[in-house]
């Protein structure tokens, strides 16, 4: 975010970062409609990127990828096994997803990464929901088939 982005959100607080959410959600759905309708791999794998660069580090957009992406996402490891780079950018944003934020990472160059955990236990019990990760890994769980699915991905294609 910007430095005018950072101002805006001090004076106007909320309303901005509902604007914010907002544009995360339709730019996870957009995506999304990229990556399922486009007739082009090219412009899927495009897709996938961007929408694997739009989950780094952003909740909300983890949050709305949870709530309508993983269908999507499921149905491009299930069915493009032949697009090793469509269904590597699948892995990297289903891991994206469901996956905790690395606390090591969070923690920086100090390497405390205890005193990293508490902070970000201090600012969970602030907003007082959540992580995306832990809701999206737990609506991935619901159906045995999603894992399923990923194990398959480690057995070698039948040859012929």
């Amino acid at each position: 975010m910007n430095v005018f982005g950072r101002v805006a959100k001090g004076v106007f607080g909320k309303g901005v970062s509902a604007l914010e959410g907002e544009q995360d959600d339709s730019a996870v759905e957009s995506l999304l409609h990229q990556i399922s309708d486009a007739r082009h791999a090219g412009d899927r794998r495009d897709a996938m990127s961007q929408l694997r660069e739009l989950l780094q580090d952003n909740p909300r957009a983890q949050l709305a990828m949870g709530a309508m992406g993983l269908p999507v996402v499921l149905a491009v490891l299930q069915e493009d096994r032949d697009d090793l780079e469509l269904l590597k950018g699948a892995l990297e944003v289903l891991q994206l997803t469901v996956a905790l934020p690395d606390i090591a990472a969070a923690a920086g160059s100090r390497g405390d990464a205890a005193a990293a955990y508490q902070q970000q236990q201090q600012q969970q019990l602030e907003q007082q929901s959540p992580p995306p990760a832990l809701i999206n890994a737990d609506l991935f769980c619901r159906a045995p088939d999603n894992v399923l699915l990923l194990l398959g991905l480690l057995r070698p294609e039948p040859e012929g």
